[in-house]
């Protein structure tokens, strides 16, 4: 059996909750070989300094230590593409000015947040909460279409609603606690729908190719 080690950053503690349980349900459905026993190193960015500056110091101990790099940003906008020409390319250019890149890295960019994500499924979003089929949530076919603000409470509110009683009850559940099931019971197929997780998800396989890893699915 073979060891991956991936170093994984994010920006909140929310997408530290999902996107590693995300990478870990994509390898396994893709069946690797050979077989890999994956460790799974993450930390939030160091906000203190420029992204450029904080995603060079990552860069820097990860390539001691990783196989891969795995680099969340949300967008915060219907693309990616304000995100990548604010943050990403200015980040990678600079990289290549002080340092010799060895270290493949793969860009998580949710659109417009993780919790987006999170909304792609509301049959497997019911049944994590262990709610009856008739109070499933109704959520939009396309969550990346609205904004983090609404991604955000939206997850949120339908946690405290399937789940509290009461108006108290509401105020004393914390979704935070539900993020990992949810994200561990989300079908990869309603998140394929979504062009930042099918993006994700091929840009993380086609690194893990070029690190001579096969996949028999």
């Amino acid at each position: 059996m073979h060891t991956l080690r991936i170093a994984f950053v994010a920006e909140g503690s929310r997408d530290l909750q999902v996107i590693p349980v995300l990478i870990e349900r994509i390898i396994a459905e893709a069946r690797p070989t050979p077989a890999l026993q994956l460790i799974l190193d993450a930390q939030r960015w160091d906000t203190r300094v420029r992204f450029v500056e904080a995603f060079t110091t990552i860069v820097a101990q990860a390539q001691l230590q990783a196989d891969l790099l795995v680099c969340h940003v949300d967008a915060d906008a219907a693309n990616d593409q304000q995100v990548r020409q604010a943050k990403i390319t200015p980040a990678l250019a600079r990289l290549e000015q002080d340092t010799v890149l060895r270290l493949p890295i793969v860009w998580a960019v949710p659109v417009q947040a993780v919790e987006a994500w999170l909304l792609a499924d509301p049959t497997s979003f019911g049944q994590a909460l262990g709610v009856g089929t008739k109070r499933f949530p109704a959520f939009p076919r396309d969550p990346e279409r609205i904004n983090r603000h609404e991604a955000k409470t939206l997850f949120d509110q339908t946690i405290r609603e399937l789940l509290g009683q009461t108006q108290r009850q509401r105020r004393r559940i914390r979704p935070d606690l539900f993020a990992t099931i949810i994200a561990r019971d989300t079908a990869l197929a309603e998140l394929r729908r979504l062009p930042a997780f099918h993006n994700f998800e091929q840009q993380l396989l086609q690194k893990l190719t070029q690190l001579r890893f096969q996949f028999t699915k």
